[in-house]
């Protein structure tokens, strides 16, 4: 697994402002394989169970997960851009639009 991998289940709080949109604090033990809500800062919005939190921690798994393959493709594609302008710059050829962007001047 990616030691930069963000993990749902390490940031109960964003599966609940994700899932409820409620805002909360959490404590978490055992090297956060444990956890609880200890205040619930939404008073409009009714608490889920930690059942249902728990249920929905796959679901905030896969969002996580499509975002962070979702960057890795932008910064892949942006390097794949570099490289061809960099070599249409040394052979002299002319740069698309795409490709000047990637310049830093």
């Amino acid at each position: 697994m990616d030691k930069n991998k963000k993990l749902a289940s390490a940031v109960i709080h964003e599966v609940v402002k994700w899932k409820w949109g409620a805002t909360c604090y959490v404590k978490y033990n055992n090297n956060a394989t444990e956890w609880e809500i200890f205040e619930w800062s939404s008073p409009d919005i009714a608490q889920p169970t930690n059942a249902e939190i728990e249920a929905e921690i796959p679901n905030y798994q896969a969002v996580l997960d499509a975002k962070a393959t979702e960057e890795e493709t932008a910064k892949a594609e942006k390097e794949t851009l570099k490289a061809s302008a960099k070599a249409k710059l040394i052979s002299g050829e002319a740069l698309t639009e795409d490709e000047a962007n990637t310049i830093v001047l």
